[in-house]
């Protein structure tokens, strides 16, 4: 019947505003023939006995005024104003007789206040000619006819009040029946119109329901559901365009294009499956995606973060620094970070891996990162170093006794040694001294490693840095004929490091290049400005570092192959350096040639409010 959506729902609201106006309608009736019963009591029988009681007022004072002449002979006025005003009164009540007898009783009245006036003419001519006592007249004639008046008017009022208790009492039933036939009709009337919604609502939205149904199916894959038509009206049409659309999405998926995007649909739940959290950011740090692993690390939903930036999502401003400072670097790959991120009032280590996506690694199109969670890991090395602190503490008090009794050997203090024997004691301090070095560092690089070290961060001048460790090598560099030159600028800003741990640092790398420089060597030490940090370089011209081992020179335990057995370390001293000046903020590399020298360069952060 309803072709259209809009008339439907018309329909239904004009049936249920029909239905609300029929119950108005009763009730505005029966409130308006309730008012008007009320009123009728009002006008027809209030009016009638405030009159009367009016006139039972007048007629007393009119009483007053004719024993006032009689006794002190005074002007009859008083009588004259209250006779008017009886008349007044008495005109309202005879135009207002409303109840059966009421009019004879009026007509009564009217001729017994004829006479009571007649009767006072009379005691007026008496006063005047004295033939008769007017006071016995007043009290046999007079007062006698008004009692008279008094009678009819108290008749008339008694018959206005058992009318109006009357028409009361009909008003009061004919208000409850009222009550009760409004109720009645309006619950029959919701009923019907709760019906009626029920009933139209299920028909208009049962189309709606079956296409959801189907809509649900064609999300799943199934494109070969056809929704079935079950109306002409919008929602009719809507499944009319819905097949047509899921024809042409399954024509899609048997073509090429189709076959493409069902591979990108899987390339993007194989990302959303990854076990560590990844977000995609666009050129404006907007989120692209996230992966599950990410909603629930951070407790962050896609749906909510799916176009924010980034910094609205990350409370970690260290990661989103590290971000971006990739981002501006322009390169495709970042080296990894391991960073400890607070989630849910728990510690997680996470390698954070930041990867530029650029078109034909020209122009940038986002960026992807992905948190691997190394927290097992972290955990384990940090069990490690406990470890190889504890075992380094232990191992070093037999150690030296070692030495000790080998020093004693070695001095013939507690007897003459052959060369044999000598050789022997020799071989044994020089293996304890190797392993007291080794033991030396080990504890170093478990302290350094150590969460618990404290830095203590001040603000220093970097040529002051440099000499305190220049001054350490210089005899030793003069005594093996190696040429240690400083030549650092007093103009460079100063720095905020820890001091003693900076010396440190910067002491294994000049005790390195003159570990491996020979007779006759330069190493020079400099140091430039970059942005917002100081460069420090430690150049030397020894046999240098071949390519394979210059980006593992910083790790543990590692030593260059093929050099004189006599100059080699325990492979601690660059790692130790490395974890310093990484835990202040600073980065440390090497740049070498085999047979021209090699150059190791660290930076260290300026001062805040020297920053440039």
């Amino acid at each position: 019947m309803f072709k259209r959506l809009s008339t439907k729902f018309f329909s239904v609201f004009l049936c249920l505003v029909i239905m609300a106006g029929i119950i108005a309608l009763c009730s505005s009736i029966s409130i308006y023939s309730l008012g008007k019963s009320i009123n009728g009591i009002m006008s027809d029988n209030y009016k009638s006995i405030k009159a009367i009681n009016n006139m039972n007022e007048a007629l007393e004072k009119e009483n007053e005024a004719i024993l006032s002449y009689i006794i002190s002979k005074e002007e009859i006025s008083s009588f004259d104003t209250n006779n008017d005003y009886f008349l007044k009164q008495y005109s309202i009540v005879a135009n207002n007789v409303t109840e059966k007898g009421e009019g004879n009783l009026v007509d009564s009245l009217n001729l017994a206040y004829t006479n009571y006036v007649s009767l006072f003419n009379n005691l007026q001519k008496i006063v005047i000619n004295k033939n008769e006592e007017p006071l016995i007249y007043f009290n046999n004639n007079i007062k006698a006819s008004s009692s008279k008046i008094t009678s009819l008017l108290k008749s008339i009022s008694d018959l206005n009040e058992n009318s109006m208790f009357n028409r009361k009492n009909a008003v009061t039933e004919f208000a409850q029946k009222s009550f009760y036939i409004i109720i009645a009709i309006s619950i029959v009337i919701i009923i019907i119109g709760f019906i009626i919604s029920i009933v139209s609502l299920k028909k208009i939205l049962y189309p709606i329901y079956s296409l959801m149904s189907i809509i649900k199916a064609v999300k799943e894959g199934n494109l070969e559901k056809i929704a079935p038509i079950l109306s002409s009206d919008e929602i009719g049409e809507l499944t009319v365009e819905f097949n047509n659309m899921t024809k042409r999405l399954k024509q899609f998926e048997d073509s090429t294009l189709g076959k493409l995007y069902e591979e990108k649909v899987k390339s993007l739940a194989i990302v959303r499956s990854f076990s560590d959290p990844l977000i995609v950011l666009d050129m404006s740090y907007k989120v692209v995606l996230i992966n599950e692993a990410w909603e629930n690390f951070f407790n962050i939903k896609e749906d909510f973060a799916i176009n924010k930036h980034v910094s609205l999502i990350l409370e970690n401003k260290t990661l989103f620094d590290h971000i971006e400072n990739i981002y501006n670097s322009g390169e495709i790959e970042s080296d990894e970070k391991i960073m400890l991120i607070h989630i849910n009032h728990k510690d997680y280590y996470f390698n954070v891996i930041v990867n530029v996506l650029k078109y034909n690694h020209m122009k940038i199109s986002g960026v992807v990162i992905l948190l691997q969670n190394v927290t097992a890991l972290k955990t384990v090395e940090n069990m490690k170093s406990t470890f190889i602190e504890t075992i380094s503490h232990e191992f070093k008090t037999p150690l030296t006794s070692i030495m000790f009794g080998a020093s004693l050997l070695k001095e013939a203090k507690i007897g003459i040694l052959n060369e044999k024997q000598n050789a022997l004691i020799n071989d044994i301090s020089d293996n304890g001294d190797r392993l007291l070095a080794l033991v030396n560092d080990l504890l170093s690089l478990s302290k350094v490693e150590s969460k618990d070290t404290i830095f203590n961060i001040g603000t220093y001048e970097v040529k002051d840095i440099i000499e305190k460790s220049y001054k350490v090598f210089y005899e030793q560099a003069k005594a093996k004929s190696v040429y240690l030159q400083n030549e650092v600028e007093n103009s460079l800003p100063s720095v905020s490091v820890d001091m003693d741990k900076t010396v440190w640092a910067l002491n294994n790398l000049i005790s390195n290049s003159l570990k491996y420089s020979s007779v006759g060597g330069k190493i020079i030490i400099t140091a430039s400005l970059k942005l917002n940090h100081v460069c420090i370089f430690v150049k030397d011209n020894g046999m240098g570092i071949p390519e394979d081992y210059q980006d593992r020179i910083f790790d543990k335990f590692v030593q260059v192959k093929g050099y004189d057995s006599e100059t080699k370390g325990t492979g601690l001293g660059l790692a130790i350096a490395k974890e310093i000046i990484k835990y202040q903020g600073g980065e440390i590399w090497c740049e070498s040639k085999l047979g021209e020298g090699s150059t190791f360069i660290f930076t260290i952060p300026v001062k805040p409010e020297e920053e440039v």
